[in-house]
């Protein structure tokens, strides 16, 4: 596959995929006339490139992650997971908080009229 069938067929960019190029986590093949063509490999990779940006991790974190062995990829979607869990934990909390603030907001306008 040529450049533009990834960037039509995943929704990535063209930046993102020379990102990732120069990251050594896809290595496509250069064509006689000069464009790069992706193969399986490229494409499974960035898949699971663009699942771990779906997960959270930043994309200047993701080439090292793909690249790491298996055992510590583990390691490091137990430590984010956990950082997700306390980032959900006080988002609801604030949203518990909102929804106070709102509920007295309904109850003021209420008593006034």
């Amino acid at each position: 596959m040529q450049t533009k069938d990834i960037i039509s067929i995943l929704g990535v960019t063209n930046n993102l995929l020379r990102y990732y190029e120069d990251q050594g986590v896809i290595h496509p093949v250069r064509e006689s006339n000069g464009y790069r063509s992706y193969q399986r490999n490229d494409i499974v990779a960035l898949l699971e490139g663009l699942r771990y940006a779906r997960f959270g991790f930043p994309v200047a974190q993701i080439p090292a992650f793909v690249n790491e062995t298996k055992k510590e990829q583990k390691k490091q979607l137990s430590q984010h997971l956990d950082v997700r869990k306390k980032e959900m934990l006080l988002m609801q909390l604030e949203n518990q908080i909102l929804i106070e603030i709102s509920d007295e907001d309904v109850m003021k306008k209420t008593v006034v009229q």
